[in-house]
């Protein structure tokens, strides 16, 4: 899962194949294939390791502590996340 991490008004956004936004609307992004997104803003992007988020919820208790998941700060220079600079690619 792929996130933008917006540094002007701290929400974080999940991207989808439509523009997201975040609530100061700094921050935008999108998924452009099933391994590519873009973004524009002051935004940090951010992945979810889907399988062992979705065997955490599978593990889900009714009290207690919760379950962790793996979720990493994207590198500055990947192939996965390009950043536009107002708009421009």
């Amino acid at each position: 899962m792929r996130l933008l991490y917006c540094k002007e008004c701290q929400d974080l956004i999940k991207l989808k194949p439509a523009i997201s936004v975040c609530s100061c609307g700094e921050t935008t992004g999108s998924i452009t294939s099933d391994n590519f997104a873009e973004f524009d803003g002051p935004a940090i992007p951010v992945a979810i390791d889907n399988k062992t988020f979705y065997k955490a919820i599978g593990e889900r208790k009714n009290s207690g502590k919760g379950i962790n998941f793996l979720a990493f700060v994207v590198s500055k220079k990947t192939n996965t996340f390009k950043q536009m600079i107002n708009g421009n690619r």
